[in-house]
């Protein structure tokens, strides 16, 4: 028999069966974690550019005030401004670049250490897996206070320092 299924193939498959069911599940593993990791850098990436965002529209606010002191403005108008206030150089985007670079390589770190500890305590048989959910919901919450005090720090959205207030203290129980 010269097809693809012939005795030596099939022999060799079920000689080495264990080895590739072992090797297929460990991959399978991996990639579900990985999978997931990738998911939450995703949002993550997400959530520090709407920080950034929200820090550029604060900068663009500090420049109109200090060039239009007498007619405030909205965070819509903010934003926009946004464009001019890096053309002169006063928000620069290689500062907000490698801010953005090191968060995202902290992040990343930071997740994969959790999504790993709660494989090892999978491996283990153990019941408990929180290191991921403790860690990300941290995270979201860190970020989420970054953005409210950029919104806060520009004193178009009143409701922001209320807000500030209820994420820190669901935060300090979170930890």
């Amino acid at each position: 028999m010269n097809g693809i299924l012939n005795y030596d193939t099939l022999k060799s498959v079920v000689n080495h069966l264990p080895e590739k069911l072992a090797a297929s599940a460990g991959a399978m593993t991996l990639a579900s974690a990985l999978g997931i990791h990738l998911q939450l850098m995703s949002i993550f990436t997400a959530l520090a550019v709407l920080d950034i965002i929200t820090r550029c529209i604060c900068q663009a606010r500090h420049l109109w005030v200090a060039m239009y002191p007498q007619s405030p403005a909205s965070y819509w108008c903010y934003f926009r401004f946004c464009w001019q206030a890096s053309r002169w150089r006063f928000i620069k985007s290689e500062i907000m670049r490698e801010k953005f670079k090191s968060k995202f390589l902290t992040y990343f770190v930071i997740l994969l250490a959790a999504s790993l500890c709660d494989m090892a305590m999978l491996i283990s048989g153990s019941p408990l897996r929180f290191a991921l959910s403790i860690i990300t919901a941290i995270l979201c919450c860190t970020e989420l206070l970054s953005v409210l005090e950029n919104i806060a720090e520009t004193g178009c959205v009143p409701i922001a320092t209320e807000l500030i207030a209820i994420i820190k203290k669901r935060k300090e129980q979170i930890k």
